[in-house]
């Protein structure tokens, strides 16, 4: 693997990321901004991105309907 192969490993899974989190209609939406809001800054240092952006990112984002909050219910196995 290239130098940069790692780099743009990461690259590509906070680019998922993202689109992810801006998924008006994903399941994933609240789990990913909260994903990114805990390891994110950890990863956009280690890319040479200033965590503070993606600290003005977040303040951006539309917020997520209150359903999307609310824990998902589980299946009991009988």
């Amino acid at each position: 693997m290239s130098e940069n192969g790692p780099r743009r490993l990461l690259a590509a899974v906070l680019i998922r990321a993202v689109r992810d989190a801006l998924a008006a209609n994903s399941d994933l939406a609240a789990e990913v901004r909260g994903w990114l809001g805990v390891v994110g800054s950890d990863l956009v240092t280690l890319l040479d991105v200033p965590p503070e952006r993606l600290t003005t990112w977040f303040a951006t984002l539309p917020s997520l309907p209150v359903e999307r909050l609310a824990p998902h219910e589980t299946r009991r196995v009988a």
